[in-house]
């Protein structure tokens, strides 16, 4: 049925199907016109092959954490990015304001169903311990002013898992508000 429903959609020009891995399912992106019946505020997608495999890794993730008990909706990165943009321009000429910061952008959003935001992380390859110190200090900020209430974190690996960890442990104003789980990533390395 999803997919006889796709290939409408396709042929209707609401959505692109592509091979973009040997071996691997297709990949249907939303076309411009796909984009605007939608009615989100976003355009169409870009390519991005080098982001792909994490992108459809979160996209795996977000349906996990909506089955979840308690959780209400998900608001992608793409979302929250559209949403900072808006934030931070003048109203009047649509220009930047000075000294406005957006801050770490998460991989999603998990909203609670106590109207709690969660910021959701997904780490498939483990970064420097400097690159872990300064998004801590970021959702510090965060929680701080009131921006996310959490954050999910979830590595691919249970050794990056307890570096993290005890990474975090010296950022204690995030205790009680930062969860670890490991994430069993769904598609092949060879992405």
């Amino acid at each position: 049925a999803a997919y006889r429903r796709l290939r409408v959609l396709q042929e209707r020009g609401m959505v692109r199907g592509e091979r973009v891995f040997y071996e691997m399912p297709g990949v249907y992106r939303v076309t411009e016109r796909g984009a605007r019946l939608a009615g989100v505020g976003l355009p169409p997608p870009r390519r991005d092959l080098p982001r792909l495999r994490h992108t459809l890794e979160v996209l795996e993730l977000s349906w996990k954490i909506r089955s979840q008990e308690g959780v209400v909706e998900w608001v992608s990165e793409r979302e929250i990015r559209r949403d900072k943009l808006a934030a931070r321009r003048e109203r009047r000429t649509g220009r930047m304001t000075a000294g406005s910061r957006a801050g770490r952008t998460p991989d999603g959003i998990a909203i609670l169903r106590s109207t709690e935001e969660v910021a959701v992380e997904l780490e498939l390859s483990f970064k420097r311990a400097a690159g872990y110190r300064s998004i801590f200090s970021d959702y510090e900020a965060q929680v701080a002013s009131g921006e996310v209430d959490g954050i999910w974190f979830y590595l691919a690996s249970p050794k990056a898992l307890q570096r993290v960890r005890e990474l975090s442990e010296r950022h204690s104003s995030l205790d009680g508000r930062l969860c670890f789980g490991l994430y069993e990533p769904v598609f092949r390395r060879g992405l």
